[in-house]
């Protein structure tokens, strides 16, 4: 894994995708539209590729963290970042998952991103999902 700066890692050697029409933020820990570094660093990539940027989040009801009342809070800030994406020209996509058997992320939707950006937490465990997503697409 190669270090971009202090609070970016590249997780994969492969080139970008010149193809590609978005580049894609997926708002894994930092869930906030504001005083977010690594969506910062996501609409620069996207502004220096000109390419538009597509905000993910995705909830499942399974991991070790799991509670109704963490659940609450995410889906009740689901529609104020929407407005505030929105606003920003950004387009923002919640993805509810309902049972163990839907995928989170379409690999269509990965075939046509340059580049995706995760945020992560160094003290945070990796629950399985950054190693599958890493080998599909550039990080």
């Amino acid at each position: 894994m190669k270090q971009i700066s202090e609070r970016v890692q590249l997780l994969n050697d492969k080139p970008e995708n010149n193809n590609a029409k978005y580049v894609l933020y997926w708002m894994q820990m930092f869930k906030r539209t504001t005083y977010n570094h690594a969506l910062n660093f996501a609409v620069e990539q996207a502004n220096e590729r000109k390419l538009p940027l597509v905000v993910y989040e995705g909830l499942k009801f399974y991991y070790p963290w799991a509670s109704d009342r963490f659940h609450t809070y995410i889906l009740e800030a689901v529609e104020e970042k929407r407005r505030a994406f929105e606003k920003l020209g950004i387009k923002y996509v919640f993805y509810l998952q309902k049972n163990d058997k839907s995928n989170t992320v379409s690999t269509g939707a990965i075939r046509i991103l340059t580049r995706a950006f995760c945020s992560v937490s160094a003290n945070t465990t990796d629950l399985g999902w950054s190693a599958p997503f890493s080998a599909k697409c550039v990080i």
